[in-house]
């Protein structure tokens, strides 16, 4: 994991460096620095709903993050700490503000100092407009696309999950380390 993490309000974490102007683009993208796309898309935080972080090393969600990844992946990896990302009841900008359009969605990027995970998980997902989901490594070689949502019949992201034996619908997780 990288030692230092950018927020930004477009639903993007970047890592060695911000990303002031990242128009979305398909993956992979050259433009964007190494990257976790949670929601790529471009959010009205100012009117509605908010952004909030953390970085934690709090026992009960490093031992979830353990259970977790041991019961679907069968991997032994002990967290460290974690960086909990959280993008709550935010609005798709648009110039006119579209009613009950609100997107809730989470990343926890946890860490033992050499092997990285990330969980996604989607509340609520409504947009209009396109949007990416996946990881980015910002070389414009590699990169991991979880959903590129295009349309409406593309955006139940918040219904399906990645996981065989945690029933958890909206719930994701990957591993995004180099290794």
């Amino acid at each position: 994991m990288q030692n230092v993490a950018y927020v930004h309000t477009n639903g993007l974490i970047t890592f060695q460096s911000t990303c002031t102007a990242c128009p979305i683009v398909p993956f992979p993208a050259s433009n964007v620095p190494p990257s976790v796309a949670v929601l790529w898309q471009v959010f009205d935080t100012a009117s509605r709903g908010g952004i909030f972080y953390r970085v934690t090393s709090d026992p009960e969600l490093m031992y979830q993050v353990y259970s977790i990844v041991l019961q679907e992946m069968n991997v032994i990896f002990d967290p460290e700490y974690a960086i909990v990302v959280t993008w709550n009841d935010v609005q798709e900008w648009f110039p006119v503000p579209r009613l009950q359009a609100d997107n809730s969605f989470q990343a926890i990027i946890a860490t033992d100092g050499v092997t990285t995970y990330v969980a996604l998980f989607y509340r609520e997902v409504d947009l209009a407009r396109a949007a990416e989901v996946g990881f980015n490594s910002g070389d414009g070689v590699g990169y991991f696309l979880v959903a590129s949502l295009r349309d409406a019949s593309s955006q139940g992201i918040q219904s399906r999950s990645n996981l065989q034996s945690y029933d958890r619908p909206g719930f994701y997780v990957y591993r995004i380390d180099s290794e």
